[in-house]
């Protein structure tokens, strides 16, 4: 099922072209407070997949996780060079649903765009913050 989604999505850089780099940080937190080890991903575009599924780190969660593929794909395709968003996990905790968020902020820069209204290359991104409201719990 997994290969099938995979091979489904396609390539990153067949669906977002002028994509020159991109990075990910990740935080998986709970509305308790519980803030979880965040991470940095410097996506490899010349082997990336155009599908951004992560699990849920809990190990009770059953059949949990994010997808943010919608979200990550909008942003690139509208040449954002930076964008955030979060994600309620999808799994479930015995009778009870996995209360657990993840945070994600995207960092991508872009191929200059050629002909008369070409513009300046952007800038190289700097390094990955999670917006202040996550990194003081």
């Amino acid at each position: 099922m997994q290969a099938r989604r995979e091979h489904a999505a396609g390539r990153l850089i067949e669906k977002v072209p002028a994509l020159a780099s991109l990075r990910l940080a990740f935080v998986e937190a709970r509305a308790s407070g519980w803030r979880g080890g965040g991470y940095v991903r410097h996506v490899d575009l010349g082997r990336a997949l155009a599908l951004f599924e992560l699990p849920c780190s809990y190990v009770h969660c059953q059949g949990g996780g994010y997808d943010r593929t919608g979200d990550l794909l909008g942003g690139l395709r509208t040449q954002r060079a930076r964008f955030e968003g979060g994600h309620a996990c999808v799994g479930r905790c015995g009778p009870i649903r996995c209360t657990r968020m993840l945070y994600f902020e995207a960092r991508a820069a872009y191929l200059p765009r050629s002909g008369p209204a070409a513009e300046a290359p952007a800038p190289e991104p700097e390094p990955p913050a999670l917006a202040p409201r996550f990194a003081s719990r």
